[in-house]
């Protein structure tokens, strides 16, 4: 069964839309997380979202009030991916830009083995999210955004 998509020139268009309420309305400016999961220091785990620049990101979103960033990074992960993880285990690699928006994402590793890797697109995610796969480091995907390339940056430099 393949998940419900918007047209691509809708999704972009709600994606503007969305950036520019995010700019111009502060109270809308919700903090961010994103996290790069990492198998057995070899993989990462990417996602597409259907809403945006269709390009593959590390899973993660917007904290919710009265979540700690590290709370908000696990609730979203398990929320995109189906992966649960201790806040406690996120590691803390920086703030970091991502073009898709305005404000710093505040990004996390977590490193995974083989046994943790039943990541899967969970049912409640399928309008959000429409691809999940895991990458070489050595071999990832050229059509992902920057905030990628920048978190294995941080994490190589830790």
């Amino acid at each position: 069964m393949s998940s419900p998509k918007l047209p691509l020139f809708l999704g972009r268009f709600l994606f503007t839309v969305a950036q520019f309420m995010n700019r111009f309305i502060p109270i809308l400016n919700k903090p961010r997380t994103r996290v790069a999961v990492i198998l057995n220091e070899r993989e990462i785990l990417l996602v597409k979202n259907w809403l945006g620049r269709q390009q593959w990101t590390l899973p993660g979103g917007g904290i919710k009030r009265g979540e700690s960033p590290e709370q908000g990074a696990a609730r979203e992960l398990y929320e995109e991916t189906g992966l649960v993880v201790d806040p406690a285990e996120l590691v803390f690699l920086g703030h970091m830009m991502d073009t898709s928006s305005p404000q710093s994402i505040m990004a996390y590793q977590v490193n995974l083995s083989d046994t943790d890797s039943g990541a899967a697109i969970p049912a409640s995610a399928r309008y959000e999210i429409t691809h999940l796969g895991w990458y070489p480091l050595s071999n990832l995907p050229m059509d992902r955004l920057h905030l990628v390339d920048s978190a294995l940056a941080s994490q190589k430099q830790g």
